[in-house]
Order: structure tokens, then sequence, then C-alpha cells
């Protein structure tokens, strides 16, 4: 879980998720892409990445924070005159990832690796090849899908309401 990834695990530009944290029992390495490593910046202590007493436990009160999250999204929707947005999941967070990642071009399987899923049958029993290189490049091309929805560059055209 990310929200317990711990500094000690962060190894230059790769996290390293030890077996006993990942269900797929094994280690999983994840490259950090440059957005990534500016997001959580280069205070690298010890402790917990994500924390709000300074490392010393991991991020909690995943129900609040989405509670206040949905209000917040609730209000700038109602002021934009939008409809009110479809109840959601915190798991729709990787769902959205992985569809991200499709529509940016990243094959298959390298977006599976990136969620830490293991291939299965004979290709993923025999095929020991890391692909840290590959999941680099899926997660840089999630990266710049997330930034154009977050920064859009694309100039917005509204046309005017046809009047028949």
């Amino acid at each position: 879980m990310v929200s317990a990834a711990r500094w000690e695990e962060i190894d230059g530009r790769d996290w390293v998720v030890g077996a006993a944290r990942n269900k797929s029992k094994v280690d999983q390495v994840v490259p950090l892409t440059d957005g990534l490593l500016a997001l959580i910046g280069p205070d690298r202590t010890s402790g917990f990445v994500f924390s709000s007493d300074g490392g010393k436990t991991a991020f909690s009160g995943f129900s609040k924070a989405k509670a206040a999250l949905d209000r917040r999204l609730a209000e700038i929707r109602k002021a934009a005159g939008r409809k009110p947005m479809q109840p959601w999941v915190l798991h729709d967070l990787r769902r959205c990832a992985r569809s991200l990642m499709s529509r940016a071009g990243v094959p298959s399987d390298h977006g599976e690796r990136v969620l830490g899923h293991v291939i299965p049958g004979s290709r993923g029993t025999y095929d020991r090849y890391d692909f840290i290189a590959e999941k680099l490049a899926a997660l840089e091309k999630l990266d710049a899908q997330v930034s154009r929805i977050l920064r859009p560059t694309d100039p917005v055209v509204r046309f005017p309401k046809r009047s028949d």
C-alpha cells in the first residue's frame, strides 16, 4: 500500500516494496517518475513518506479524507453548474490509472506489472525479467496523461448554441 511507503524503501529513483508488504508475495520495484520525485520532495529522512506527524506513522483516515474530497468536488461541480459526480471508491483510482495507461498506449503486460499484478501462466512463471525500464515508461505516460487532465494545454473552444 502506497500510504505505508517508507523513506528507507526508496533507493535513488526506485521504490522497493518488499514481499511482506506486497499481495503477490514477491519484491516489487516501482520506478519513480520525475513528477513523483518532485511531489514527494527531497527531504528523505526516515519513517513514512506520507505522514501527518513527521514520518512517525503512516497516513490514515482515508474515509475522512475521501468524504472531505467528495464534499469539495460537489461544491466545485455545483458552482460550475454540473451534475453531481457519480459515487466512487478509492480503488477506482487504480482502475483509472490502468485505463489511462491503456489510453496512452502502454502494453497490457507493462500496465499490469505497474499495478503489481502477477502475469498468469507459463509467461509469469518463466519470464523473470524485471521490466523496470518498461514500468518507468508506463508511469511516465500515466504522469503525462494526468498532467494533461489537470493542466490542459489545448484551448477549449465553446461553440454557441444553435438557434434553430
